[in-house]
């Protein structure tokens, strides 16, 4: 097994199920986020994404804007909103390597989008066994991700290998799983927790070759997902063409027999 457990002494905690797992706070982000506090916002960007227990995706900016029938402040309406999932999106998280480039959990299935993309994901998985509970993207490895499922087993993705399937799949428990996280703890040890419905914390310990990234691992990975993305636009435009000469009404077409029942008419 590639992915090692760490036996510890089991103790119950609760009886409830894990949601989410929290690391401490960084100094480096604390000392951070006190520098910019109270400066004004003009560089920020206000547009956010928000995933609903339908399977829709929605991007919205929560700058509110003035309403031109009645000249009121209002919320402003959606970007756009998509149907990405056949059920509860659980995982809604940016690359933490490659701007704009997001992933979901949902359902059935996992999907790879980019932010500017409306048109669908550039990468969706097809659907699996038993529903996903989780994901979340590898903290060192741009193109490795997490994913939790119901039945208590994870896939470790590794698009630098294959992405048709995961480069490993691992049962933790056996009940269902509901929230992953993985963390450095030194530049020789990452750990994946993994928490359960039962309210069971698992700390597994994260191999070599899913936590130390290869040589210009990042741009391997980015252009992968331009090319997807290309692929999709390229789609869109073939799909909204040949929707559109399919519309086009038949102009100067008279059937032949009609024709010639008009000649022997006339004869």
């Amino acid at each position: 097994c590639l992915i090692s457990e760490q036996h510890q002494p089991k103790k119950k905690i609760m009886e409830t199920p894990v949601q989410m797992i929290l690391r401490e706070p960084d100094p480096f982000e604390q000392s951070f986020k006190k520098k910019f506090e109270g400066n004004q916002m003009d560089s920020v960007d206000t547009k956010f994404l928000v995933a609903t227990e339908d399977g829709e995706i929605v991007y919205q900016d929560w700058v509110p804007t003035k309403s031109l029938d009645t000249g009121k402040t209002i919320s402003s309406p959606p970007i756009y909103c998509l149907d990405a999932h056949d059920g509860k999106i659980s995982t809604l998280q940016w690359s933490p390597f490659i701007k704009n480039i997001i992933l979901t959990v949902g359902g059935w299935t996992f999907a790879l989008w980019k932010k500017d993309l409306t048109f669908g994901p550039i990468f969706q998985s097809f659907p699996h066994q038993c529903q996903l509970s989780s994901g979340h993207w590898s903290p060192t490895r741009p193109g490795v991700f997490f994913i939790g499922r119901i039945d208590g087993s994870i896939d470790i993705w590794d698009f630098l290998d294959k992405s048709h399937e995961p480069f490993l799949s691992q049962n933790v428990t056996s009940a269902p799983i509901t929230a992953v996280f993985p963390f450095q703890i030194s530049k020789k040890q990452q750990l994946l927790a993994v928490g359960d419905e039962l309210g069971t914390l698992h700390i597994l310990e994260v191999p070599w070759n899913l936590k130390n990234a290869t040589v210009n691992e990042v741009g391997i990975i980015e252009a992968y997902f331009e090319r997807e993305a290309s692929r999709v636009i390229l789609a869109n435009e073939r799909h909204t063409l040949t929707t559109n000469k399919a519309e086009e009404p038949l102009l100067n077409v008279v059937p032949i027999i009609e024709e010639t029942s008009i000649n022997d008419a006339e004869k």
